[in-house]
């Protein structure tokens, strides 16, 4: 089976924002659906939204369903391999896995207005503000509190409430510290698309 309308993935983007776009475009009342199709266990998705197991998850279903290869699959997921005790692999590196957000995702309702996609770097617990904006990421709708998870059919939206902020909590002056976190970003950008060609 192949989904109806196909989507080209950015060269950042999280394999499981990738969902959420598959989801919406196709008309599906969440990524959980896209996630059931591709023989994923959706179960464990739930904790862990963007860590999968080169060991476990099998991409196999998701290439004929998607159109994309699996080197590209791969690159856009972090990655659990057997041999890594509690590291995990992302932006071609090896960190520890505590880093990453779990059960949630955190945006920018700024970039998203930009560019409607889940950003890798957003996965990463310590990225807590918007070096492009200069806003807080979010992790719940600001009007109810519902944390946005692999429930939502779409990021710009509360699925509970159906009202999203499109402009991000900015931050005061004197916290302005992005302009390095920018040049980390540009760098680890550069590197990924290098490393997925």
């Amino acid at each position: 089976m192949k989904l109806l309308c196909k989507v080209v993935p950015y060269p950042d983007e999280t394999l499981a924002g990738y969902f959420l776009r598959l989801a919406q475009i196709n008309h599906y009342s969440s990524a959980k659906m896209i996630i059931d199709i591709a023989g994923l266990q959706s179960k464990t998705r739930a904790f862990k939204l963007n860590l999968f197991y080169t060991y476990k998850d099998d991409f196999s279903k998701l290439c004929e369903i998607t159109g994309l290869s699996e080197n590209i699959l791969w690159s856009m997921a972090f990655c659990k391999k057997y041999n890594y005790q509690n590291g995990i692999e992302g932006f071609g590196e090896v960190f520890s896995s505590a880093l990453l957000n779990h059960g949630y995702f955190s945006i920018c309702p700024a970039c998203l207005q930009e560019k409607y996609y889940y950003r890798q770097i957003w996965d990463l617990n310590h990225v807590r503000v918007c070096p492009f904006h200069k806003c807080y990421l979010i992790k719940a709708c600001p009007k109810c509190h519902q944390k946005i998870n692999m429930s939502f059919s779409q990021l710009s939206q509360c699925k509970n409430c159906r009202f999203f902020s499109t402009i991000g909590l900015s931050v005061p002056p004197y916290l302005i510290f992005c302009y390095p976190v920018i040049f980390i970003i540009n760098l680890i950008t550069l590197k990924y698309i290098q490393y997925s060609v």
